[in-house]
């Protein structure tokens, strides 16, 4: 994950974070940061606790980004299928747990 400058609310998750579960505060903006060389599709989500917001292409590079917003407290799968040149096919699944800014923290 990196953290991006100037806004601690703004993750960017990357194709190592794959199969992880993140925690995100309600309110905040984060998004995907996705290699290029693959055909990646529209996300689909299993939950109204992420709002998808958009995807562009970075230049140079080619990264593709795809940006979320975390609308409410709960949980949402991501997932974000592609295809390469070939016709292999793929898929990029994060697990997204929302939960309130103002939520404590209780060490157990």
């Amino acid at each position: 994950m990196v953290i991006l400058g100037g806004c601690a609310s703004s993750a960017v998750f990357t194709d190592s974070d794959r199969g992880q579960t993140k925690t995100i505060d309600a309110g905040s903006i984060f998004s995907i940061a996705l290699p290029p060389g693959e055909a990646w599709k529209r996300p689909t989500l299993d939950s109204r606790s992420v709002e998808f917001l958009g995807r562009r292409v970075e230049e140079p590079g080619g990264r593709h980004l795809f940006e979320f917003r975390a609308d409410r407290i709960g949980e949402a799968e991501i997932r974000i299928p592609s295809e390469t040149d070939r016709g292999s096919r793929s898929e990029y699944i994060l697990r997204v747990r929302v939960t309130s800014p103002m939520m404590p923290f209780v060490a157990r």
